[in-house]
């Protein structure tokens, strides 16, 4: 599974979540989960790399999503120094390997 952290236009991260959580779910993704995790910013976990493109090229994501950031895995508990980049926000840390 893989992970987005999403920056979404002013006070959206929510409805941008459902949103790209059903697009991903109806695009065939069944291991889909979007959380809103600070204001403006909302993460996704998903299995379908090809399924995360097709949603994300509709307009209404385009137009909704600022930017994009992939990682790798998204933790509540702080991880050992052994990896090279992550990035707190909110309660949760995103962490690339």
């Amino acid at each position: 599974m893989a992970v987005i952290l999403a920056t979404t236009t002013g006070g959206r991260e929510g409805v941008a979540a459902r949103d790209l959580c059903d697009c991903l779910y109806g695009q065939g993704d069944v291991e889909v989960f979007c959380e809103p995790v600070s204001p403006g910013v909302f993460y996704a976990k998903f299995s379908d790399g090809s399924a995360l493109d097709r949603c994300l090229s509709m307009r209404y994501f385009k137009a909704t999503i600022k930017r994009i950031e992939l990682y790798d895995e998204v933790s509540t508990a702080a991880p050992p120094r052994t990896y090279a980049r992550m990035r707190r926000v909110g309660n949760y840390i995103f962490i690339k390997f």
